[in-house]
């Protein structure tokens, strides 16, 4: 879930040394001269520096000019890949091995740590939280530029069941983004072989469903009622997935029948 040891180093050497450029352009904190006056500073006051530099993202340029060659070529291109940077409120939704997944206007992205891992930052059971962040591209990630600033406020029922489909559905359309200055990812096409067989065991359960209804205790006009409801929202899916639209959405309809179905099953068992 964190970068390497020398890909951290790395970060922290051109962060901190941007930070410190910044601080002397726009005279923000007098404390700080060199490294050591900047690691003895809280967070609190250094989040002034880093406020100001993506408020003037150009200065890397200036940064970069007056550095009199003390980056190699890669360090200069990972400066100057970060004027690419994402601001704003996220939803962290959840982690994974590698990465947690942040939200923010309808986008998913993977973002690495840097050292801690963000499971040492926020615990899991916080999840899904608002956080304040900068997201960077780095050597072909995401990362975040070490500032946080979390929300308390909890993400519950509908709101986040809802965000966790939309991670679902990303997922499944290949839609989520690893690296900021890759081409815009556009949704993988639907699997339809893989949709028939699930449509067909589908069709399997809803027999089984109607015998069970068949046989059971429930009266007749209950019984039409679910069997014209359950041929129609068949109907409705096979008409979806003869037009080829989103993959993601045929699946989420299917599951949501199957769940109908087993509750349908339950019940008619009960009568």
């Amino acid at each position: 879930m964190t970068l390497s040891k020398d890909e951290s180093s790395t970060f922290f050497k051109l962060m901190i040394s941007l930070h410190l450029y910044t601080n002397f352009e726009f005279g923000i904190i007098k404390g700080i001269t060199g490294f050591d006056s900047y690691m003895r500073t809280s967070t609190a006051i250094t989040v002034k520096i880093r406020n100001k530099l993506f408020e003037n993202i150009g200065i890397i340029d200036s940064f970069i000019e007056d550095s009199n060659d003390s980056f190699n070529e890669e360090e200069r291109e990972i400066l100057i890949s970060w004027k690419k940077f994402i601001r704003g409120e996220f939803i962290i939704e959840r982690y994974l091995k590698n990465h947690a997944i942040f939200y923010m206007d309808n986008k998913f992205y993977a973002v690495k740590a840097l050292v801690d891992p963000f499971t040492d930052l926020i615990l899991p059971e916080s999840l899904p939280l608002f956080s304040n962040a900068i997201l960077l591209p780095f050597k072909s990630q995401i990362i975040y530029d070490g500032f946080l600033s979390n929300s308390s406020i909890s993400i519950v029922g509908n709101m986040k069941n809802d965000l966790k489909n939309a991670y679902i559905a990303a997922k499944e359309n290949g839609t989520i983004i690893t690296d900021l200055l890759a081409p815009e990812l556009k949704p993988k096409g639907p699997d339809i072989n893989k949709l028939k067989q699930k449509f067909s065991k589908l069709h399997k359960r809803l027999d089984q469903i109607l015998l069970t209804v068949e046989k059971s205790a429930i009266t007749p006009i209950e019984s039409k009622l679910i069997s014209d409801f359950l041929n129609t929202s068949m109907d409705s899916i096979e008409e979806i997935i003869s037009r080829d639209v989103d993959y993601a959405l045929i699946n989420r309809k299917i599951d949501k029948l199957i769940n109908i179905l087993h509750q349908l099953g339950d019940y008619a068992d009960n009568r």
